[in-house]
């Protein structure tokens, strides 16, 4: 059985914000559905694919991680790359950080309590990207924020697109309510 979600975000005119989640469970393969007025439409559903050996679902890695991983993952992907990722790795130690690995790049999330900047000894280039303190080092992008130690790393990407996919990651930010606000 393939389980089926369909989530829906209304906002409605007064500025409320409703986001709910729809879960059917259907058998793979092919599916007729039949709207009010009538029409017929076909819809393909498919087994999710298996996760590779030693890698959890996004569900497990939040778990564990005790952050939301979804809000602080990319939303730009370099041609050839799509979401979701490939699977989540997460480390052994506490507090548990975590690596969502996409086909050509991962994005690593540390917890580093206490750490809003690059520390004095870190190594490589110090450049900034969205008024944010980064370090450029070989195939890679690391910057702190929300006491996370962020990275976005590849050897096949250019540091021009690892540049856009941390940028990207860079659009989320502290608002009255936010998690990130705490």
């Amino acid at each position: 059985m393939a389980r089926l979600y369909l989530t829906v975000i209304l906002i409605a005119i007064c500025n409320y914000y409703l986001q709910f989640t729809v879960s059917c469970r259907y058998a793979a393969g092919e599916i007729a559905v039949r709207d009010s007025n009538g029409f017929s439409r076909k819809l393909r559903v498919d087994l999710p694919a298996a996760l590779p050996a030693g890698m959890v679902s996004l569900q497990e890695a939040e778990t564990a991680a005790n952050f939301p991983v979804s809000l602080l993952l990319p939303s730009y992907f370099p041609e050839g790359v799509s979401p979701p990722p490939v699977g989540y790795g997460i480390s052994p130690q506490e507090p548990h950080g975590i690596t969502a690995y996409y086909s050509s790049f991962r994005v690593v999330l540390n917890p580093e309590p206490g750490v809003s900047e690059p520390p004095a000894g870190f190594t490589g280039e110090r450049a900034t990207i969205r008024k944010r303190a980064v370090v450029l080092g070989q195939d890679r992008i690391d910057w702190w924020a929300y006491d996370i130690h962020f990275s976005v790393i590849s050897d096949t990407i250019p540091m021009s697109e690892l540049k856009l996919v941390a940028e990207s990651m860079m659009l989320i930010g502290v608002y009255s309510g936010s998690w990130l606000g705490q």
